[in-house]
């Protein structure tokens, strides 16, 4: 689950000369705690669905792996 969370963070949170912006709709700049209130009011369904994507790829890569 690390995994997966460390790979969707790099995508959601964008950091350019020190100032933070959101990876998914690009808007910024904000603090920590405004970029963690920004993702979660404006963008909570659509992290829990690319966490939920990312661990059924990495479920299918390594059943793949055992299987075959």
């Amino acid at each position: 689950m690390r995994r997966v969370v460390g790979s969707i963070s790099s995508e959601i949170v964008v950091s350019r000369d020190g100032l933070l912006y959101c990876g998914i709709c690009k808007r910024g700049t904000f603090t920590k705690r405004g970029l963690y209130l920004h993702l979660l009011r404006v963008h909570r369904d659509e992290i829990l669905e690319m966490v939920e994507e990312k661990s059924r790829r990495i479920k299918r890569f390594y059943s793949g792996l055992y299987n075959g």
